[in-house]
This record gives C-alpha cells, structure tokens and sequence, in this order.
C-alpha cells in the first residue's frame, strides 16, 4: 500500500507512511493532511523547478490570469489589482523581501510575481501603458515601475493587516471575533473578487492551504501587537512573517503538515466565534513550538504502526 501512495503523489516512503497514519485522525484531521501533502509536494516541486519569473503552481496558476494585452490602462490600478491577487496565494514564500537571508532567490514572491506579470505582456503594451524607455531597458523607466510596485505593495499589505486584525482590538468588549472562513470571504471579496469566480481558485488543496495561511497570518499579526503592546499601525509583523517563512522552507514536509494542522487548531480554539478581542487580549498567543510540532509528527507516526 505504501509503494502504491509513492506512486501515486510522488512522494517519499516516509511521507507515505505518514499519509497512510492519518486514517486514524479525525475525518476533519484527514481531509487538511491529506489536501496539505498534494499542496505542499505541489509548491515543493515548483520551488526546485521555476526557473523563470512569474511561474506558478499547477495549483494556483489561475490565482493571477493573464490579462488581455495592447489595451490602455491605468498603470497604477492595474498593479494595485494584480498585487491584491497575489497576496491571496497561499504559497507566497515572503511578503516584502524577494532573497533570502542566504542570498537564495525567492520566485514566490509579491514583487517577484508582479514583475513576471508585467514581463509576461507584450512589447505593445508595455509602450502604451509604461513609461516611455521601459521596452528598450531603459533603467530610470523601468525603476520607476519597480518603486510604483513596492509602494502599493505596502498599500495594499496594510489593508490586508486591517482585515486580518479587524475585532481583535482589546477594546472590543461585545462583538466576537470573525472565525477563519468568514475572514477569508471578505478579504477575497475585496481583494480579489473575480478570484471566486475560477474554479481552479477552489481546489481543495488550494482551498486548504488558503485557510492555514491566513490563519498563520492572523496569528502572526496578533502575537505581533501583543509582544509591542500597541494596536497603532505598524508593519514589524511582516518582517517576522518573512523569516519565519524561510525558516518553514527547509523543515520536512511532515513537520509543515503538521504545523499547518496545529496553526488550524490554534485559530479554531482562539477565534470561535465566541472569543471578543478584550477576551484574546488576556490569552497568551504564541505559534506552535518546536517540541509542540515533533510531538504531533511523532503520534501519528506510532499511530501508523500501532
């Protein structure tokens, strides 16, 4: 049986048997490991494969279509669209940075992504919609897009901290706290509504892999404002959200399947639609621990064999 799993995703004897442990979880438990493994082998691959800017997953392609080219646009709204689009995608590997601290490149990133969008177009367009001097590499030009690229970047990441954070602001006494899929809705309704719209974008796996990352995201964010005891706007979370991300690249699949499914447990206990943010406020928010994660990954292997 295990032979047969390793046929069929790919995967190694290990994480095979940690597949087939999962039929004694919870059927809510199954589900995410299992869309979690296709998902992550999925951006795995892609992570060893890309090799040109703007490639992205079999999983997640549709998540940033193609638009249709030699139209005029409003080059500012056109990149305020696409980067909203690619804040959706659950298998960004950094928010701001677009190296990591190795030096390594990081082709799921934000500015990355926008970059091959705009590179994707054709010489026509881009003489009609960007300044003039871009298509012959002209560096003021194409510097220019690039700062346009970053500033809206930011933009629209404050938005999304606005969302994610929303009632979760210890003065709020009455009203509870927004559970996961209700978040999602709204941030995808603003950010990307035409998103919805794509089967692709509904994907099991995709879907799956949204929630956990925006869990982790709203985790991050909290643990953020109560570590500076300050709920004024500010952007040091997506720094600690870009390292913890790299750091989550070189763990083995296991322990992101696992983390994943600790974060999800996390958000459901903390944001069940009961739980004000004066009530968060008094909790201790912290990730899932080292030792918290290698003792999940080690009772579902013993409960594989048992």
């Amino acid at each position: 049986m295990i032979g047969h799993l390793r046929q069929l995703v790919g995967t190694s004897e290990a994480s095979a048997t940690h597949a087939l442990g999962i039929v004694n979880c919870s059927p809510n438990e199954q589900v995410l490991m299992l869309h979690m493994m296709m998902y992550d082998l999925v951006n795995r691959n892609h992570s060893s494969h890309a090799s040109h800017i703007g490639e992205s997953t079999p999983g997640t392609r549709a998540l940033v279509p193609a638009q249709a080219s030699s139209q005029p646009v409003d080059i500012r709204k056109f990149i305020r669209k696409e980067l909203r689009e690619i804040l959706m995608r659950p298998d960004l590997q950094a928010y701001g940075r677009t190296q990591a601290r190795g030096m390594a490149s990081l082709p799921m990133s934000p500015l990355v992504l926008m970059n091959g969008v705009i590179e994707e177009k054709d010489p026509e367009w881009k003489t009609i919609n960007l300044p003039p001097g871009y298509v012959a590499g002209d560096s003021t030009a194409i510097e220019s897009i690039q700062k346009l690229t970053r500033e809206l970047l930011k933009y629209e990441k404050r938005s999304l901290t606005r969302y994610l954070l929303d009632g979760l602001e210890p003065s709020n006494e009455e009203i509870p706290v927004l559970p996961l899929d209700r978040i999602i809705n709204l941030v995808v309704k603003h950010f990307a509504p035409r998103i919805a719209l794509m089967p692709s974008s509904l994907a099991p796996e995709v879907r799956t892999a949204t929630r956990v990352r925006f869990a982790y995201l709203r985790l991050q964010m909290l643990i953020d404002r109560q570590k500076v005891r300050s709920w004024a706007e500010n952007s040091n979370h997506w720094n600690t959200i870009d390292n913890h991300l790299e750091t989550l690249l070189d763990k083995s699949a296991d322990y992101r399947l696992s983390f994943a499914q600790l974060v999800l447990d996390y958000d459901k206990e903390l944001f069940n639609n009961v739980n004000t943010g004066c009530d968060i406020a008094e909790m201790e928010v912290v990730l899932p621990s080292e030792e918290e994660v290698n003792r999940d990954i080690q009772n579902r292997l013993e409960a594989s064999i048992s």
